[in-house]
């Protein structure tokens, strides 16, 4: 049976049903937009935090700001024409989605500084029962969606007498506000989208920089254009200079999928202006050469960045690629045997991947745990649902998120198709739908072999990919392959039960 998309509540279907969304970041809160216009009224978002707005509530680095340009990075029904730049500022983005919430009424359904620590399926009643953190009550819903982001939990190396620093010393997920770095020997561990972001920012007050690069990345100059008030008018006031400016940032987008797809010339191309950008900014031979990756562009995430190497290649800067073999009162012991003497350690060092569930401990039928379901490959069937887990749903869930453009896209793709699905079930009166083993299968062998001939499963150290180059982080195609995909709903590509 095919579905329209949901709007307003379609008679015949259950108004009453009961919703439970976990996270009330931009996902989250998206679809409880979407719960919300489709008519259902009996949803609440949990957020474990003390504020909407997920990752940008959470995180509040120096020089935090968006590598996707901020028209694309927004919701499309919910535009701003008053950006102030391309690439805004932390604070700019949690405004606009905090204002998102409360615009739409949304806040009345999400419970603040409640942390949802099990959800576990009961096949008799066709319910999830969820448990919160420091209660002993639970709650039962009809339908569990999560929408929890996988930045959920920061990843430290482990690394002999890491304890026993007696510095400042953390992650930069969980920066010390209140740290003072005027004038000290201050040491950056990792050399990924944090840490292009925080060294420019606290390059003025440190008195010396030391980065512990393991591997480099591939960076492309940010042309981070400012827009003027006649712009921001502009875009105000027509709505097809709006949508025609978006448009075109989209399509400028797309030109990296199609470098990374299995084009060679497009690839080389792309090379070629990270390189050139490397050789304009960087005149020491010796620091270009630590500089260059050795796998190709698109392995592993591209950063986007105006003066990360300018930084760089100051002389109290220094990039060191020797290995960190341990840590003692006062500094970084390299592999070479050089002791790093530092004041301060900042761990740009990610998150533990995959994490889709984040913290919830999630049991479907017959006790299947999700993380042990997942132990060798995170998977799902048109990156929102996995079999034995019925009535559960995600937001950019595996294979998710497009390797092109913004996460916000293909969750107003996702979140659209979660909807037509709890319709369907709820206009056919049935207790659950489970995506079926078979077509489960069928479409993740599809998904690899899209992958084959793409950088994204190359020669790298990558968190897109696992140790057999299986991409489980990437949307197998661009934003019109997966609105068409997702655009089918049919139930035939699930088992129910009424």
């Amino acid at each position: 049976m095919e579905n329209s998309v949901g709007g307003a509540m379609r008679p015949g279907l259950r108004k009453s049903s009961r919703i439970a969304i976990l996270g009330a970041g931009v996902c989250g809160m998206l679809m409880a937009y979407r719960i919300k216009e489709a008519g259902f009224e009996n949803f609440v978002v949990y957020e474990k935090d003390d504020a909407i707005g997920g990752t940008w509530k959470r995180h509040n680095y120096p020089g935090l700001c968006c590598d996707v340009h901020s028209h694309v990075y927004s919701y499309s029904f919910d535009r701003n024409p008053y950006w102030s730049k391309m690439y805004p500022e932390r604070d700019e983005l949690l405004a606009y989605f905090t204002e998102f919430g409360k615009k739409h009424e949304l806040m009345e359904h999400v419970r603040l500084s409640t942390e949802v620590t099990t959800a576990t399926y009961d096949e008799a009643q066709g319910e999830w029962t969820l448990t919160i953190a420091g209660s002993e009550r639970t709650e039962t819903f009809d339908y569990l969606i999560a929408a929890t982001g996988f930045y959920n939990e920061a990843s430290l190396p482990k690394i002999r007498g890491r304890e026993r620093f007696k510095g400042a010393s953390f992650h930069s997920s969980h920066w010390q506000q209140n740290i003072d770095l005027k004038g000290k020997r201050v040491g950056i561990v990792g050399t990924a989208a944090a840490a292009v972001q925080i060294v420019p920012a606290i390059y003025p007050e440190v008195g010396e920089l030391k980065i512990f690069q393991r591997t480099p990345s591939w960076i492309v100059p940010r042309n981070n254009v400012v827009y003027s008030e006649e712009q921001q008018r502009e875009f105000a006031q027509d709505t097809d200079s709006w949508r025609k400016h978006r448009d075109e940032l989209y399509e400028f987008s797309k030109a990296f999928l199609d470098s990374v797809s299995g084009n060679p010339e497009k690839l080389e191309e792309l090379r070629s202006v990270c390189l050139a950008y490397l050789q304009e900014q960087i005149a020491d031979p010796v620091l270009r050469a630590k500089l260059t990756p050795d796998f190709d562009p698109g392995c592993k995430r591209l950063l986007i960045t105006g003066d990360y190497y300018k930084t760089v290649a100051n002389s109290n800067v220094d990039i060191v690629t020797d290995s960190i073999e341990s840590m003692d009162e006062s500094g970084i012991v390299t592999g070479d045997g050089t002791h790093h003497d530092l004041d301060v350690v900042i761990w740009c060092t990610g998150y533990k991947m995959p994490n889709y569930h984040g913290p919830v401990h999630t049991t479907g039928l017959d006790g299947k745990a999700l993380e042990d379901v997942w132990s060798d490959l995170p998977q799902a069937f048109r990156s929102v649902s996995v079999p034995g887990f019925p009535n559960y749903f995600m937001v950019n869930g595996p294979n998710g998120i497009f390797g092109h453009s913004s996460a916000i896209h293909s969750a107003e793709i996702s979140t659209e198709y979660i909807i037509r699905l709890i319709e369907a079930a709820e206009e056919m009166e049935l207790k659950s739908i489970n995506v079926r083993q078979d077509v489960f299968k069928e479409y993740n062998k599809s998904v690899q072999e899209y992958f084959k001939d793409t950088t994204f499963n190359g020669n790298c150290d990558s968190f897109y990919h696992d140790e057999k180059h299986r991409v489980w982080f990437f949307y197998p195609g661009d934003h019109i392959a997966m609105e068409t995909e997702l655009r089918s709903t049919t139930l035939e590509d699930f088992d129910v039960v009424r």
